[in-house]
Formats: C-alpha cells, structure tokens, sequence
C-alpha cells in the first residue's frame, strides 16, 4: 500500500508523477539549502569549544553542592 501526500498550501500531491517530482525536487533543494546552515553552526559550536566555553543546560546544581547530596545520600 503507498502512501499519498497531499500538501493543501504547497500544492502538492505525491498521488501523480508530476507530483512526485515536484516532491523529490523540493526535497533536494531544501537539503542543497540546509548543509551551509549545518556547516556555520558546526564551525561555530567548534569555535566556542576553543575558546573553552561548551553549550547545553546549565548544571542544576554546582560540584560543592552534588558532593553534599552524594555524602547526605550514603548516610541513609
């Protein structure tokens, strides 16, 4: 059984050939678009972890207080 996609506000539907060209084009024109996206935020991620500085959530509690809850822990 295939499946059909039908995009109402781009008018496409992969029903048709026509349709499913117009789906694989777009498809490798949005990938052609997005890999210089990737690269800039590759490169800058890489620029940040030189300069020593790392993304990501902020620790919920610092080292001095996680030793703390560690030793509170094996006391029980």
């Amino acid at each position: 059984m295939a499946s059909v996609l039908k995009a109402l506000s781009r008018g496409m539907n992969t029903s048709t050939p026509e349709g499913r060209l117009h789906f694989r084009v777009t498809a490798a024109l949005d990938e052609i678009q997005r890999e210089p996206v990737v690269e800039i935020a590759r490169s800058g991620l890489e620029a940040d972890r030189r300069r020593g500085r790392y993304g990501g959530r902020p620790r919920a509690i610092d080292d001095r207080k996680r030793k703390l809850a560690e030793r509170c822990a094996r006391t029980r």
